[in-house]
Formats: C-alpha cells, structure tokens, sequence
C-alpha cells in the first residue's frame, strides 16, 4: 500500500542521515584525538 512504501521511504532516509551523522561524529572524534596526543 501507499502508506506502507511512504513509511519505508522515510525509515531508509533517517537511517541514511543518521549514518551520516555518524560518520562525520567519527571524524571529528578522530581528529580530536590526534590532536590530543
């Protein structure tokens, strides 16, 4: 159904925004990291 595929699509682009998010979260904590040492 309709309402179905819609929610799909909204679950798929949270999770591609979140694992974004993590990404450059893991850049970040790298960098500080390197920059602490």
């Amino acid at each position: 159904s309709m309402c179905l595929r819609t929610m799909k699509g909204c679950v798929v682009r949270v999770c591609n925004e979140l694992s974004q998010n993590m990404n450059s979260l893991n850049k970040m904590f790298k960098y500080h990291l390197l920059e602490a040492n």
